[in-house]
C-alpha cells in the first residue's frame, strides 16, 4: 500500500508512477498510442506513457499527447487527492482506470484524437465552493475560461457514482448531474476511462 502524499509534486513524481506501475496486467507488453499529461497550474506538468509494457514518466510535456488532465493548484486537493483517498478507503483502485486510459487500443485512441481542440470541465460543488478539473484531448492549450462542456455535480452525487451506488444517467435525469454545453463531448470523453 502506497501512502497518498499531500504534496502535489510528490503525488505526480512518486505516488502516481508507483501506483500506475502496480497495474502491469493493464499495461500489457505494449507501447501506448500517446502520453497522458497531468498539469497542476502553478506547480508543474508531467507526462506518463507506456513503452514496451513499462510505465514511463517525465516532467514536462513529452511525445504525442493523447489527453491532458488539468487542475488549478487550489483545486488539486478537493478534485484529485480526496477522490484518490476515498477510493483507497473503499479498497478500490482509483488509478487503475488511469492506467487503462494510457493503454487505449488504436481505435479508441483515434476517437480521442478526433476530439482535439475541445475541453471538458468537471465542476464539483463541495461546501458551497466550486472546484474544477479539466480534460483536454491532444496537446492543445486547455480552455479553462470557456470549456466546450461543463459537467456540474455536488460531492454527494460524485461519491455515489464513484461507489457505484448511483448511475450517472439516473443522476442526470434527477438533475443532480447537469451538463452545460456539448453533451456529446462528455459522452465521448467519458469512454476514455470506461
Amino acid at each position: 500500500m502506497h501512502k497518498i502524499p499531500d504534496s502535489a509534486v510528490e503525488f505526480a513524481e512518486q505516488y502516481l508512477p508507483a501506483r500506475l506501475a502496480d497495474f502491469g496486467s493493464v499495461l500489457k507488453a505494449q507501447t501506448a498510442a500517446g502520453s497522458g499529461v497531468l498539469r497542476i497550474i502553478g506547480v508543474g506538468e508531467w507526462s506518463y506513457w507506456i513503452e514496451e509494457g513499462q510505465l514511463r514518466h517525465q516532467a514536462g510535456v513529452v511525445g504525442e499527447v493523447l489527453a491532458q488532465l488539468t487542475v488549478k493548484e487550489q483545486d488539486f486537493d478537493p478534485m484529485v487527492l480526496r477522490a484518490v483517498r476515498r477510493a483507497a478507503e473503499r479498497g478500490a483502485h482509483a488509478l487503475e482506470k488511469s492506467g487503462s486510459a494510457l493503454a487505449l487500443d488504436d481505435e479508441r485512441a483515434e476517437l480521442i484524437r478526433s476530439l482535439r481542440g475541445h475541453t471538458l470541465a468537471l465542476a464539483l460543488t463541495d461546501g458551497g465552493k466550486e472546484h474544477r478539473l479539466y480534460l483536454t484531448p491532444g496537446a492543445g492549450e486547455p480552455n479553462l475560461d470557456e470549456p466546450d462542456c461543463v459537467v456540474h455535480a455536488d460531492l454527494e452525487t460524485i461519491v455515489a457514482v464513484e461507489e457505484q451506488r448511483a448511475d450517472p444517467m439516473d443522476m442526470f435525469f434527477e438533475k443532480r448531474l447537469r451538463i452545460v454545453g456539448n453533451a456529446n463531448l462528455a459522452m465521448a470523453l467519458g469512454g476514455l476511462f470506461a
